[in-house]
Parts: structure tokens; sequence; C-alpha cells
């Protein structure tokens, strides 16, 4: 079976476009993708070295061996080939540049939810999330 897309729990590839939080309070981010060979990809990002000296490392792990949980924060079953194509092909580009990796803080960023956001922003998706993920509180806004 072929399909394109990203999905949170799916054992079968199907269309769509799924981001996750996962943990309590501030929450990490990440994406599962179904590129169109039907071939499923985890999109994440996080510390890369030493807790006190890393940097914010992203990576594209095709066919993930544990199913994804958490709490949906997008979800697209209408996604097309292109949404998921962009999505893995920047995370590739990303994972390969790695003199190019910010310094990771925990705190305000970046971090794996910003790196998400941006991954999904330079494909034309806008995820409504920021550094600490979801809107945790009604008056700390997303613009």
């Amino acid at each position: 079976m072929t399909g394109c897309g990203t999905r949170e729990t799916d054992v079968e590839p199907e269309p769509g476009i799924t981001a996750t939080t996962r943990s309590l309070g501030f929450k990490h981010c990440d994406a599962q993708v179904t590129d169109s060979n039907g071939i499923t990809h985890s999109l994440s990002a996080g510390p890369n070295g030493p807790y006190n000296n890393s940097t914010l490392g992203g990576w594209d792990t095709p066919n993930p061996p544990s199913p994804f949980t958490g709490r949906d924060i997008y979800h697209n079953d209408k996604a097309n080939c292109d949404s998921a194509d962009c999505l893995i092909n920047n995370a590739d580009a990303y994972q390969v540049n790695t003199a190019g990796w910010p310094k990771y803080k925990y705190l305000g960023g970046p971090n794996s939810n910003s790196w998400l956001r941006n991954l999904f922003g330079g494909c034309g998706i806008n995820l409504h999330n920021r550094w600490y993920g979801p809107p945790i509180l009604l008056f700390w806004p997303l613009p």
C-alpha cells in the first residue's frame, strides 16, 4: 500500500499529516509522515551532544520502531504527496547540515517544538505551536 501524509498511530500508511505532543506542561513535538512509497518517517528534533553544550539536532527516521502516541496538534487526512515529500526532504536537508545546527535551548528555543513549527512552515503548513508546545494557557496567545 502506498500513501502520503503523516499519521499518529496507524500501522498501514494512509493519507494525512499529524503532529503530536508528548509529556506534561512544556511538551515535546514530533511528526510522523508517510511518503509516496508507503514508507513511514518519524521527524523529530532534540539536543545533540553534552547537556550544557548541545546543538539542536533534527532527524528523519524511516520505519520508526515504536508507535506514535500523544495528543494531535495538527492532522490533515487530505494531505498530498507534495506536502509529505516537502516535510521529509526538508528534515533530511537539516539532518545532513550539522554545521548549521543552532545551540539547543530548552526554554525559549530553539528546541523540538520550534524546529517542527519551522519545518512545517517551510512547507506552507501553519503548525499551531510555539517553543513550549501548543497553547497551554488561554492568556498566552499565539500570533
